[in-house]
Order: structure tokens, then sequence, then C-alpha cells
């Protein structure tokens, strides 16, 4: 819990690898017939620890290829995922205590998409769009009478919330994750 958002997600995976190899290189070194080795393999294994440079493509691994696979075969055929995953451009990417969170892009011109934990939640996309304001939009219209306060459950991109606010004098939103706060801002084009 704390070295995820300390570290990031590569840095806090080698570290819970490095403290591993370390406890067990520990115990084997309590064996007397086998303290020598051990402790020459103990060091050798703390150095690669220590200066390992640990670092992953967030692009790559926030987008949740899990479940994009199967859109990507077509085009992974032949081709390696740093082919597939050119012109790709992070707009926020955070690990935290509660969630991963990417905003990227493919580039100029194209949809920037909302990922939490590797689930794509929101696009600039016009059908993705449509649907969340309409998710702010509808509630209030069907409302009798003017809206004097509105909740929206998860932030996202904002996109909800911010139709909702045309509508309700004043809204409240809860979110868990403080870091899908500031992966919204990078929609104010969209949130009205």
């Amino acid at each position: 819990l704390v070295a995820l958002p300390l570290l990031g997600g590569a840095r806090a995976a080698a570290a819970v690898a490095c403290a591993s190899l370390l406890a067990g290189a520990l115990a084997l070194s309590l064996q007397p017939r086998t303290l020598a080795t051990l402790r020459v393999g103990a060091a050798l294994a703390a150095n690669i620890c220590v200066l390992w440079p640990t670092s992953w493509n967030p692009s790559v691994m926030g987008k949740g290829l899990a479940y994009l696979a199967p859109k990507l075969q077509p085009q992974l055929e032949g081709a390696s995922l740093a082919q597939a995953d050119r012109g790709t451009r992070i707009h926020h990417y955070r690990d935290g205590a509660e969630s991963t969170v990417l905003v990227y892009d493919g580039g100029e011109g194209t949809p920037r998409a909302f990922v939490v934990n590797g689930r794509h939640e929101a696009t600039s996309t016009p059908a993705d769009m449509r649907n969340q304001y309409l998710l702010g939009h509808l509630p209030a219209l069907l409302h009798r009478g003017p809206v004097r306060e509105g909740l929206v459950i998860a932030l996202g991109s904002g996109m909800t919330a911010g139709c909702l606010a045309l509508h309700a004098q004043r809204v409240t939103v809860v979110e868990l994750a403080r870091d899908v706060i500031d992966a919204a801002r990078t929609f104010a084009g969209w949130n009205h």
C-alpha cells in the first residue's frame, strides 16, 4: 500500500521480488554448509535489486491488454507490441494505492481514453460521450421542477458531472481514487 504510490508499479514489483530473494538468501545462509556461497549470492542479489533499472511503458501496462487483446490481435499479426503502440501520447499516468490511472490518445486529432486498472472507462469518441452526457442530462431533465442538488458516484472523466452541473444548483461527486481527479482534468475540454 505504501510502496506502490511511492515507487510506481514496476519498482514496487521489483522491490517485492528483491525482498523475497533476500529473505530466501537469509534463510539459506543460516545453514552452516552454505554460508559462504550464500553470502556472496545475497550480496549479488542485493546489488542487482538496487541497481536494476525497473520501468515499464505505461501506455502498454496501463491500457489493460487483457481487455484489448481480442481487438488488437489483427493489428498485432506479425508486428511487435511496440509497433502497435507507436504514436500513443500519455496525458496522465499514476500508480496509486487505490488504482492505476491512465489517460492517453493516439496523437493529434485522435480520441482520448481514460483507463482505470486496465479497463477503459471513458473516451472522447462520440458514442462514449453521448452515453456520459446522457447520464448527466437525463435525470435532471426527468426531474420535476428545478434541480437543487445532484450526486455523481465515481468522477471518471468528469463528463457526467459536468452535464449535471448545467442543471443542478449544486453537484456532489464521490470519488474513491485521488488519482482519478487529476486524470479528469485532462478531459476539461469535454466537461463543460
